[in-house]
C-alpha cells in the first residue's frame, strides 16, 4: 500500500536485486540463550503506542540494550544501527523479551548536526569522563547470544526515478 501510495505521488520507481554481502549474524552461543521472557504478550502489543512500551529500546549510556518486550528482529535491528554491517536475525528464538545490558562503543557513530562545532577537549586535559564501554560483540554474550561475521545475500534496493510532488 505505501509503495503504491509512493509511485503514485512522487513517481518512484524501484528495483530490488539480491546482493551476497558480508554481514553480521546475530546467533545462539554454545551455552544457550539466557533470555528473560517479557511478562508483556503480543496480544498487549496491539495497540500499544508507548515509546518505552513493546518492540522499542529505552535508550542510555552507549546505547544499552534497555527493552521490556522486544524479539529477536527487534535486536538484530537495533544493533545494526550501530554497525558497520546489516545484521541478521540466524537465533530460531521467537517470542518477546525483557532485556537490560550495559551499553557498548558504537562502531558507527551518527553524523554530527549541519553546523555543528567539533568538541574540543582543552590542552592539558588528560583521560575522559566517559568510562570505558565493552564491544558490541561482547555485549549480546550476556544474552546467550553472539554476533559473528558471515556472508547472507540480502535485497538491496535501488531508486531509479522520483519525481518532486505536485502540489494539491
Amino acid at each position: 500500500m505505501v509503495r503504491g501510495l509512493l509511485a503514485d505521488r512522487f513517481k518512484l520507481v524501484m528495483r530490488v536485486e539480491h546482493k551476497t554481502m558480508a554481514v553480521y549474524a546475530l546467533s545462539v552461543a554454545s551455552g544457550g540463550p539466557k533470555l528473560q521472557k517479557s511478562t508483556v504478550t503480543d496480544q498487549n502489543c496491539t495497540f500499544d503506542s508507548d515509546p518505552e512500551g513493546c518492540h522499542n529500546f529505552i535508550g542510555g549510556l552507549g546505547h544499552p540494550l534497555h527493552a521490556k518486550a522486544i524479539d529477536m528482529d527487534d535486536l538484530a535491528r537495533y544493533i545494526e544501527n550501530w554497525t558497520d554491517l546489516p545484521v541478521v536475525n540466524r537465533t530460531a528464538v521467537s517470542g518477546l523479551f525483557a532485556v537490560n545490558t550495559e551499553g557498548w562503543t558504537a562502531m558507527r557513530l551518527p553524523p554530527p548536526p549541519p553546523n555543528a562545532t567539533p568538541a574540543v577537549r582543552p590542552s592539558g586535559v588528560r583521560g575522559t569522563s566517559a568510562p570505558a564501554l565493552p564491544t558490541i560483540f561482547t555485549v549480546p554474550g550476556k544474552l546467550g547470544l553472539e554476533l559473528k561475521r558471515q556472508e547472507a545475500t540480502l535485497p538491496v534496493f535501488t531508486v531509479e526515478h522520483i519525481e518532486r510532488a505536485a502540489a494539491n
